[in-house]
């Protein structure tokens, strides 16, 4: 279904703990602390891609992890197509945590 405001949550992350209660061991698994996750999960398919990316009518929000999505040819192609598009904008979380403070 359309909506004006569309708010799509990529937040997987490239380092995963293997259990709740896992401690990061920076010796066995560098600088993370945790093994590499490689897989996007439910969002290798390029039809959610095609979905959740469809339904703004006028303004997306894509919150997630840049980084790790990008390894995948589809979505650098995504990050890159905003990031040469005239109406996109891509704010890290520092940038993001900087602002909120200035401005309470």
């Amino acid at each position: 279904m359309e909506r004006n405001i569309i708010i799509v949550s990529m937040v997987r992350s490239n380092k995963i703990a293997s259990s709740q209660n896992q401690q990061p061991n920076f010796e066995l698994y560098g600088n993370t602390g945790y093994p590499n996750q490689e897989s996007l999960g439910f969002a290798e398919s390029p039809n959610r891609l095609n979905v959740s990316l469809s339904r703004a009518r006028r303004l997306l929000i894509i919150v997630g992890n840049s980084e790790h999505f990008c390894r995948k040819p589809i979505y650098k192609n995504v990050y890159e197509s905003i990031l040469t598009s005239e109406r996109g904008l891509v704010i890290s979380a520092v940038e993001l945590k900087n602002a909120v403070e200035r401005n309470g």
